[in-house]
């Protein structure tokens, strides 16, 4: 569960900058690395969630993120293609 606190403050820094506006300035992130990124998109996004089917490059994210955020929702993506253990 996101805090409060901590979702008001990513509200009020996603208006500040005019995130998912056609006027955003977005250009710091064309050369950032994916952890840059990452860490842009959990500070400035309110209700940050990572889908992931748990293939190799979902694994990389939900690492980079568990780093970033720890607390950031996963939802699981089910591709029909899992073991029934999973």
């Amino acid at each position: 569960m996101i805090n409060p606190l901590v979702a008001a403050k990513r509200s009020r820094v996603a208006k500040e900058r005019l995130f998912a506006s056609p006027d955003g300035d977005y250009s710091v992130l064309e050369k950032a690395n994916p952890a840059a990124i990452l860490k842009w998109a959990a500070d400035t996004i309110e209700s940050l969630a990572v889908a992931t089917s748990f293939q190799s490059s979902g694994l990389v994210i939900l690492h980079l993120m568990r780093s970033i955020a720890p607390d950031t929702p996963v939802l699981f993506l089910d591709t029909g293609f899992h073991f029934t253990e999973t």
